[in-house]
């Protein structure tokens, strides 16, 4: 499994996340998929069920991604049930960080969630170009990339030495927020939520996790979350 999930996260744009019976949310996933057709767009398995329920299935660019080890699908119930939101947001989550991709996520429904977990957030006032969509995506995809070596290193720390995770904790945000510099073009003071960043090593101790599984320190990143409304994608 670990070998097909490297095939796939070499070429992945992004790990999508929609309620299908929200209002435009489908119309929302269509727009995505014309214009980023060039790399794929990951459902994760749950949300995959439900696509497939609703809609009957999808066709490329998107495609549905696994799970690199069974030991994954036990965090994602721990997130799940000690944080208080929903399956596929704790999927959205922990896959991101496995796949060292960036979160889409289309529309309003899952943003209460989104909004009581992360840690810092980017808002614009500005009426996006397709171009700027681009140029943003591509950035938040740098952004996850950046963080991860380090990210996994210092979780591996905190989780060996449970003292010096405050100390980890505040190192992380103040690289989060140089971060957000990356956004100068359209990042305003007050305006509509465009982009959340998660740090999904906080989460883990908010869940109360202190062992872990082998496998698990690759979760434990921070996480971008680019949020695709209809007013922001002007549909």
């Amino acid at each position: 499994m670990f070998a097909l999930h490297a095939a796939i996260a070499k070429n992945l744009r992004g790990i999508v996340l929609l309620n299908p019976i929200e209002d435009k949310a489908l119309d929302i996933l269509r727009w995505l998929a014309k214009r980023f057709k060039y790399r794929d767009l990951g459902f994760t398995p749950s949300l995959s069920v439900k696509l497939k329920a609703y809609s009957g299935g999808f066709r490329s660019p998107f495609r549905e991604l696994i799970y690199p080890s069974a030991s994954f699908e036990k965090l994602v119930e721990v997130f799940a049930g000690k944080l208080q939101i929903p399956l596929e947001l704790s999927e959205l989550l922990i896959f991101s960080s496995i796949y060292i991709s960036p979160a889409i996520l289309i529309g309003e429904s899952y943003k209460p969630y989104i909004e009581s977990i992360s840690c810092y957030t980017v808002k614009t006032c500005k009426d996006l170009t397709i171009s700027d969509w681009k140029l943003h995506m591509r950035i938040v995809g740098y952004a996850i990339l950046d963080f991860y070596e380090d990210s996994v290193e210092e979780s591996l720390e905190a989780i060996r030495n449970p003292r010096e995770y405050t100390s980890i904790i505040e190192k992380r945000r103040i690289r989060i927020a140089k971060d957000i510099r990356r956004y100068w073009r359209i990042a305003v003071i007050d305006g509509r939520s465009l982009l959340y960043y998660v740090d999904n090593l906080e989460l883990a101790f908010k869940a109360g996790i202190r062992e872990i599984e082998s496998d698990w320190i690759a979760s434990l990143s921070i996480v971008t979350i680019i949020n695709i409304t209809s007013d922001l994608a002007r549909i």
